[in-house]
């Protein structure tokens, strides 16, 4: 298994734990990345690690992997690595170094299903197992992916519950749809204390579902918003300039516009009846008759 060396004091015992995986205050779901574990100790974060999953190359994503890394970093004040699983050796090779500009790179480590073996041999795992969700999450689109996770998830019922519902969030969080509901239904069908982990989990993911719900329908909501405002406002502007043509056309008449009249016309909110009106300014020798009844 390949070492991923970063230049930090880590003799100590550490812990991971796992920040929100909104990478800035006001986000939307796109900018959400896949999970970033901390490695800790006590309350102070050593190392803050933006995971990511990539499946196939994308280009966009490389400005938020950018927008990742420095939003974690600027929370947690902690080296920060961009950490790239790649289900194949084909795609991790398409990981490149980002330029920013001069003097300033961004280089995700990458690891592929060679960097480690799967979780088909438990006892391997049993005392790694922070590397072992790594594997699985490495190998889920191999033909070990469903051994992995069944032993996993056997790993995870025999250390700290706290522990277990982290990585098996992140399990969760990141997994495609088909392993994901595969995880869940070994974990429903575990130890009474791991349904709890579950339950846990379900409502937190409930919630966020909810709340990803929520956003889309806000955006939504205010793109149809601004859709009709702005067909408002065209209208109300183009009431408004009718009104406007129609006092000129008054005052060109020579008819006395007084400030009720201005108003009356001003304050009228049918096209329609403005063209009536204008149409007898041009004949009328009144303005009782332009708005004769």
């Amino acid at each position: 298994m390949r070492e991923l060396r970063v230049d930090v004091d880590l003799t100590n015992p550490f812990e991971v734990d796992f920040s929100s995986e909104r990478c800035t205050e006001n986000i939307p779901a796109e900018l959400t990345a896949d999970s970033v574990p901390l490695l800790k100790d006590g309350d102070t974060v050593k190392v803050a690690v933006v995971l990511e999953v990539q499946r196939r190359k994308v280009e966009s994503k490389l400005g938020a992997w950018v927008r990742y890394v420095a939003s974690v970093w600027a929370r947690h004040r902690a080296p920060t690595i961009l950490l790239v699983f790649c289900e194949s050796q084909t795609e991790a090779m398409k990981v490149n170094a980002i330029h920013l500009g001069p003097g300033s790179v961004i280089t995700p480590h990458v690891i592929s299903p060679m960097s480690m073996p799967p979780v088909t041999d438990r006892e391997y795992y049993r005392s790694r197992v922070d590397l072992a969700v790594f594997a699985a999450l490495l190998h889920s689109g191999g033909p070990h992916a469903r051994e992995s996770l069944r032993n996993v998830s056997e790993l995870l019922a025999n250390i700290a519950e706290e522990q277990a519902e982290k990585y098996a969030g992140c399990l969760i969080e990141i997994l495609p749809d088909d392993h994901r509901e595969f995880l869940e239904d070994l974990m429903t069908a575990g130890t009474h204390a791991y349904q709890d982990v579950f339950a846990r989990l379900e409502t937190r993911f409930t919630a966020r579902g909810m709340e990803k719900g929520m956003a889309k329908g806000l955006e939504q909501g205010l793109e149809q918003g601004l859709e009709q405002g702005l067909e408002q406002g065209l209208e109300q502007g183009r009431l408004q300039g009718e009104a406007g043509l129609l006092l000129h056309i008054m005052g060109q008449r020579g008819f006395e516009v007084s400030e009720a009249v201005r108003a009356r016309v001003m304050s009228c909110g049918e096209s329609e009846q403005l063209q009536v009106w204008t149409d007898r300014t041009l004949k009328a020798n009144s303005l009782d008759e332009v708005f004769a009844d």
